[in-house]
């Protein structure tokens, strides 16, 4: 596997300070949040800092937080003294940068088997795809909304990271219990890994163990508390502000509705989610041309980390599509799907290189270009909208 060279590393550090730059440049309001959720999470963790527990209301346990790690990072600012306005910025700018790292190690991982070391498609892609997470004005709003979203960008990430290198091991399993206690809805995750898993003749079940380690003591401290394994905020909420029914039409249209987003609040994103389809459309289209006989196990195995990313963002965006179609707070509940995207995109650009030459190779560089700067001069946009909400 071919590591990253020291000019690479220092091209990263480079586009990680210069996001840090926009970043710090956001019109912030202090001690203000964008979202009423936020300080749901500050009550929750002041209580628990002060040996109340998991409570809203003093004198009433409960679990009205669908986030307890998040819950327990914050009350050990309470606990520590210190600005937890603060306190969650700088975290949240730590965790930030961290998904930015795992996005470039993880686009290498997809494409370091495909071309040499010294090539320079290698060298260049990671860095780019890190970019393109980096300058979202929209993963920026994430940042300052006080909440666990980029904690669990970085938890996912950080999981299929770890199960390229080693497997479906222990480890991977703890991860993705700590996952599980930041959005109990990331299970896809554990479904993608699993299937991937299976599809590839795989033994691992190491990972279950961890997964169960972290999480298990939770669902039996829930049951104890509610009488319900899971937190009853998501009940909660498709009772009254979402409908979490199987209504197919609805369905189509909250996909469309996304689609719409983007348009307006993330073009970049729509272009690369554009792009990754006309790509894999016309892969499709070729394979039913070729008629060849395929050997699933075989093919999988091939590209397993590509099969995990995509198996994420169809359960990923699908469960939310079924069951939780909601659109607020600029779409933080199926936000695991631009890292979907953008690691994606990294692919088709690498297999596309692969398969033409000349000057059809610069194609994906200019558009991917294109697509950066777009995203670095929709960061203004994003500043107002935040200010804005704030």
């Amino acid at each position: 596997m071919a590591r990253f060279r020291y000019y690479h590393l220092a091209l990263l550090l480079l586009i990680i300070y210069l996001a840090g730059l926009s970043v710090l440049s956001y019109p912030r309001i202090d001690q203000i949040f964008p979202v009423d959720d936020t300080y749901i999470h500050l009550v929750y963790a002041q209580n628990l800092a002060r040996g109340m527990g998991f409570s809203f209301n003093e004198g009433e346990p409960s679990i009205g937080t669908s986030s307890p790690l998040w819950v327990f990072l914050i009350s050990l600012f309470y606990r520590l003294n210190l600005d937890v306005y603060a306190a969650l910025i700088v975290l949240s700018f730590l965790i930030f940068l961290g998904c930015g790292l795992l996005i470039a190690l993880l686009t290498r991982e997809l494409i370091s088997n495909m071309f040499p070391s010294e090539n320079k498609t290698i060298s260049f892609l990671p860095l780019c795809c890190a970019a393109l997470y980096l300058f979202n004005g929209n993963i920026h709003w994430y940042l300052f909304s006080g909440m666990e979203t980029l904690l669990f960008h970085f938890l996912s990430l950080a999981s299929i990271y770890l199960y390229s290198r080693q497997g479906f091991t222990m480890r991977t399993g703890l991860v993705l219990g700590l996952l599980l206690l930041t959005r109990v809805s990331e299970a896809p995750l554990i479904a993608a890994i699993g299937i991937v898993d299976f599809l590839r003749k795989k033994k691992d079940y190491a990972g279950y163990g961890g997964i169960l380690l972290v999480y298990l003591p939770y669902l039996l401290f829930s049951y104890h508390l509610t009488g319900s394994l899971l937190p009853t905020t998501a009940q909660g909420k498709t009772l009254t502000l979402v409908d979490g029914q199987f209504r197919p039409l609805r369905m189509i249209s909250f996909l469309f509705a996304c689609l719409r987003y983007f348009f307006l609040y993330n073009p970049q994103i729509l272009l690369l989610l554009i792009f990754v389809a006309i790509f894999f459309g016309w892969r499709l289209l070729m394979a039913l041309k070729g008629r060849k006989e395929v050997n699933i196990s075989e093919r999988v195995e091939e590209h397993y980390l590509f099969w995990v990313i995509v198996f994420w963002g169809v359960f990923h965006l699908g469960i939310y599509t079924v069951t939780f179609r909601a659109m607020t707070h600029h779409l933080r509940y199926v936000s695991g799907i631009y890292p979907v995207i953008i690691l994606l995109s990294g692919f088709c650009w690498s297999q596309w290189t692969l398969r033409r030459k000349g000057m059809e190779k610069a194609l994906p560089i200019l558009f991917m270009t294109a697509v950066l700067l777009l995203t670095v001069v929709n960061i203004g946009f994003w500043k107002e909208v935040y200010y804005g909400n704030v």
